[in-house]
């Protein structure tokens, strides 16, 4: 029942007892933060099922891909499309993450067709 708690998540990083990506994953399925979601923007663009997001390290901009086998990178303060990526891909892509490093210039997608992809 404790485990449940979000203040034991956030005690168990300050005490250094969790790893970056546990706590991401104990904090990001809380229901206390879930449950506090509203919809602010609908993005339209994609052809279709959109399989993952992807934040840019700052906030600014937001990778989707889809089953349309395209990445779209959009403006977060807009709400635009910035970039339409045609990927190659032939499969539904499942994967999508701006390479650290690049100051956001590419970013990696993988997919069904058993391929990582560098954009």
């Amino acid at each position: 029942m404790f485990r449940a708690n979000i203040f034991y998540a956030l005690e168990k990083q300050r005490c250094g007892n969790s790893l970056p990506n546990e706590y991401r994953r104990e904090l990001g399925a809380h229901t206390s933060i879930i449950g506090k979601l509203t919809l602010d923007t609908e993005l339209t663009g994609h052809d279709g099922c959109v399989n993952r997001l992807a934040w840019n390290s700052t906030g600014t901009k937001l990778a989707s891909v889809s089953d349309d086998c395209t990445c779209i990178i959009w403006d977060v303060q807009n709400s635009s499309p910035l970039s339409v990526i045609n990927t190659g891909h032939t499969r539904n892509i499942f994967g999508v993450a701006f390479l650290p490093g690049t100051h956001d210039l590419y970013l990696a997608t993988g997919a069904m067709d058993h391929q990582v992809r560098v954009h």
